[in-house]
């Protein structure tokens, strides 16, 4: 991850990343890169809090994935970073467990509605994008009416074909609003996994991605609480509050089982933790 970090700044100081409108280059526009970086730079926090041995590495570290993850300009990202180091300090540094279940809830739901009251794709430099977090911004461009002129659409599809979905192959068609852009295969695309799954795959589909995801998160607590090993506890709690920014971010954008990349790198993920919380009482 810290490869990828620094490869990242230096390949987007050399001009050769992608380029957004205005010629601001970023560092990764990618989901998979910036969520490798984000749970390293959460796991690396999780291992301070935790009262692991200090590191050198850690010192440098955590600004270097902060930079990478800063310049990408993903803003879902960034709230999804946000919420992931609040978790983490709150459970990193907390014994009472179960406990804090209540304001671990309530920060998920506040990131939930913030993510969903902003727009996330503006290509705009980064002073532009820190003052877009505005929920006024919502009707800015034909970017952000396009999520929501999608959403209607996506529904009434849904509503349809409630049980069966339409199909992988199927587009879904805008005949309920009219789409202010059109977007190369557009339409087989959603900007909400949940409704991605359960138009596709119907209603066993929307359970199969609530199901991932809560298994997933299952997986990291177990491995964070019951686990020996203090690596691999910070593991666990990196992953369990990264994905508890995933939950908040796929309710604008469609990462689990829609990016080939970032499903094979989160498969990885889910073997590792059913490796690591299978094995726990043997660590």
């Amino acid at each position: 991850a810290l490869l990828k970090a620094a490869l990242g700044l230096v390949v987007m100081a050399g001009g050769g990343s992608v380029e957004l409108d205005g010629g601001t280059h970023l560092t990764y526009y990618e989901p998979t890169a910036n969520w490798l970086i984000l749970l390293a730079l959460l796991g690396t926090v999780a291992a301070i809090v935790g009262g692991m041995p200090k590191e050198r590495w850690m010192a440098v570290a955590v600004p270097l994935l902060t930079a990478s993850l800063l310049l990408s300009y993903r803003r879902s990202f960034w709230i999804a970073a946000v919420l992931g180091l609040l978790l983490v300090l709150l459970l990193g540094t907390s014994r009472r467990g179960w406990r804090v279940l209540v304001p671990s809830v309530v920060l998920v739901a506040i990131a939930i509605w913030t993510v969903g009251s902003i727009q996330f794709q503006a290509q705009t430099p980064l002073a532009n994008r820190v003052e877009s977090l505005a929920p006024s911004k919502l009707q800015a461009n034909a970017e952000d009416r396009y999520r929501l002129d999608e959403r209607v659409n996506v529904i009434e599809e849904i509503k349809r074909h409630p049980v069966a979905g339409i199909g992988l192959q199927e587009d879904w068609s805008a005949s309920e609003r009219p789409l202010p852009v059109e977007h190369e295969q557009g339409r087989q695309y959603v900007h909400f996994a949940l409704l991605w799954w359960w138009m596709k795959l119907g209603l066993l589909g929307a359970i199969a991605f609530v199901s991932l995801l809560g298994s997933a998160a299952l997986l990291s607590w177990r491995t964070w609480r019951r686990n020996r090993a203090p690596l691999f506890r910070c593991f666990g709690l990196a992953s369990m509050c990264g994905i508890a920014g995933l939950v908040a971010i796929e309710t604008t954008a469609s990462f689990t089982g829609v990016d080939a990349r970032f499903t094979v790198l989160f498969a990885a993920q889910l073997g590792l933790l059913a490796a690591l919380q299978r094995g726990a009482g043997r660590a």
